[in-house]
């Protein structure tokens, strides 16, 4: 992967063609999204697998979602009859994923990416500076961890070297959901 944009064909490479999710595009007034956000979306897409499930990924025996899932932050925290509050800004941030503990959302005002923590205080984490950092680096991670596999010497540091090389938001929150996976890297339970 070239540090040249994020392209489909990266995505695919990493993850397979039936792991990558792609999203309408949307424009105009009915669309809170960026143009770069939703073409983002509808073009590249995003990755869906077990480090990090589409919002809009199929269910794992394949059949068809029965309900139709929450789309933005704020139903989705109704949903899921969590013990916390989403702050009212954030309920209408897009939820583009899931990683294995916390929700990943789009704040259409800035592109930027937010975790929720499922066990959290319900205030957002900036974890990605937009969506083709989180692409990247889940990409990064799905690389790391192949390698791992067969160099059980490749340190767990490597990974925050690599993922720093281009965003250094993923790490700098001590709850963010990035460090929670490295520390299960560390532990060896990742």
């Amino acid at each position: 992967m070239s540090s040249e944009s994020i392209g489909t064909r990266d995505v695919i490479e990493a993850f397979g063609l039936e792991g990558v999710v792609f999203f309408p595009y949307a424009e105009g007034e009915s669309s809170p999204l960026s143009v770069r956000a939703s073409s983002f979306l509808s073009r590249v897409g995003v990755p869906n697998d077990y480090f990090f499930i589409s919002r809009g990924g199929p269910e794992e025996d394949g059949d068809a979602v029965e309900e139709e899932e929450s789309v933005y932050v704020g139903s989705w925290a109704a949903d899921e009859d969590f013990s916390f509050d989403v702050p009212e800004e954030c309920k209408s941030w897009l939820i583009v994923g899931h990683f294995p503990c916390a929700a990943a959302a789009l704040n259409p005002a800035d592109d930027h990416i937010y975790a929720f923590s499922y066990d959290g205080d319900g205030k957002p984490i900036l974890i990605h500076r937009d969506l083709e950092s989180l692409v990247r680096s889940l990409i990064t991670l799905k690389y790391f961890c192949e390698e791992r596999e067969e160099n059980e010497d490749l340190a767990p540091e490597e990974l925050r070297t690599r993922v720093d090389s281009f965003d250094r938001l993923p790490f700098s929150d001590e709850a963010s959901e990035w460090n929670r996976m490295y520390e299960e890297i560390v532990d060896g339970i990742f």
